[in-house]
């Protein structure tokens, strides 16, 4: 098994160490699964962005309905293939990537669906060095959204550049595989989506709710 790099930023290391150990576990298996995979970011089969999230402590919980203030963690992992072979003998997907000392840009572009959007608080950018013959980096973005709002959508895109910093052509691709980390328990739900954003609601927990009252003799419905 590949050796594998991780990146964390956020405050809080007693309530994010729970969420990424939460994350972690529900992540076995993972890689298996995408090495299988036949949807994977350009050139084919050679690299995948996959997100999770976002992810809360069971304390509050469900993870994408989250109250103004509250922290949550999002996960990316982005995958070099170590099992595609290049044109050059002796050389594999993640051996080319990490070989010229590649960097991965990582961006979370976040659109407001309720004012159709952008929303600047909740984008966010990270570069992860690459170190040769590591083929497995996981970035994990802990955040506290301020604003309400009903539906935020969030694209997480991905570019790898070399050592002097120049995007490498054909080395892009986007988050297409999101794990759904909260459960259906009505219906019941896929664990894993396909081309789907990441979307969750921040609520303000002290707006009052703005329905009319009830006219004279009018029952509740």
């Amino acid at each position: 098994m590949s050796e594998e790099k991780t990146y964390s930023k956020g405050n809080g290391a007693t309530e994010v160490a729970s969420m990424e150990a939460a994350l972690d576990a529900q992540l076995d298996g993972v890689f298996e699964k995408v090495e299988a995979s036949t949807e994977l970011a350009g050139p084919p089969r050679f690299w995948d962005v996959i997100a999770s999230g976002p992810y809360q402590v069971p304390s509050v919980r469900p993870s994408r309905l989250i109250e103004a203030g509250e922290r949550a963690m999002i996960q990316v992992i982005v995958y070099l293939n170590p099992r595609v072979p290049s044109p050059y003998p002796g050389q594999n997907a993640c051996d080319i990537i990490t070989g010229f000392g590649g960097k991965i840009q990582l961006h979370f572009i976040t659109s407001n669906m309720q004012t159709m959007q952008p929303e600047p608080q909740l984008t966010h950018s990270h570069c992860i060095q690459t170190k040769k013959g590591v083929c497995r980096y996981r970035y994990r973005w802990v955040f506290r959204p301020q604003n309400p709002a009903c539906l935020y959508s969030m694209n997480i895109c991905a570019r790898i550049c070399n050592c002097r910093d120049y995007y490498v052509p054909q080395y892009s691709g986007f988050a297409r595989w999101i794990e759904n980390v909260d459960f259906d328990w009505i219906r019941g739900a896929p664990r894993w989506q396909f081309d789907h954003p990441i979307r969750f609601m921040v609520s303000d927990p002290n707006a009052k709710c703005d329905c009319p009252p009830y006219a004279e003799g009018e029952a509740a419905s």
